[in-house]
């Protein structure tokens, strides 16, 4: 959960502990995705999951690019618990080469980039595939971001709290 650490393009951990919440439906494709990966002696790397409005106006204040993070006053499918940042790793943990990193706001990021190697491309293709058979459907400006469009929800403020 990369906004639980620094490690993200904020620098700052919002979100105090790493969590993953998605409405029942979401998570229950994102397991089927979890079993498809294993099929392929792979493991879904979550990035991140539901992500509080307030959180959102706060990346938003820091890129201010809609095509990398969506305007708080609409929402996204994050704030409805229906998306998904995620990567994929080996059986060992070792995430897979997708040509460049999670938040990366560049076009490099764009499923189909020609900026990046033959595997990174092969990559981004398995994980599409593995998502899109699991309910998901892919964002074309960012390879790891997956909406579950099948349900609609309101945008959510609702903030966990850590023990």
């Amino acid at each position: 959960m990369a906004y639980a650490d620094t490690a993200n393009f904020m620098h700052q951990n919002i979100y105090g502990c790493a969590r993953c919440y998605l409405r029942p439906e979401v998570a229950k494709a994102l397991s089927e995705a979890g079993k498809m990966a294993a099929k392929e002696n792979l493991r879904l790397v979550i990035f991140d999951c539901y992500r509080p409005l307030v959180y959102q106006q706060k990346m938003f204040d820091i890129v201010k690019n809609p095509d990398y993070v969506a305007m708080p006053g609409k929402g996204s499918m994050h704030n409805k618990g229906q998306a998904v940042d995620i990567g994929l790793a080996n059986k060992n943990g070792e995430s897979l080469d997708f040509g460049n990193g999670f938040d990366d706001f560049s076009e490099k990021s764009h499923y189909l980039s020609n900026k990046i190697s033959v595997q990174a491309k092969a990559n981004r293709r398995k994980l599409n595939e593995i998502m899109t058979q699991a309910g998901f459907e892919a964002y074309s400006k960012e390879w790891w971001h997956f909406n579950y469009t099948h349900v609609k929800y309101p945008v959510s403020n609702f903030i966990w709290n850590c023990y």
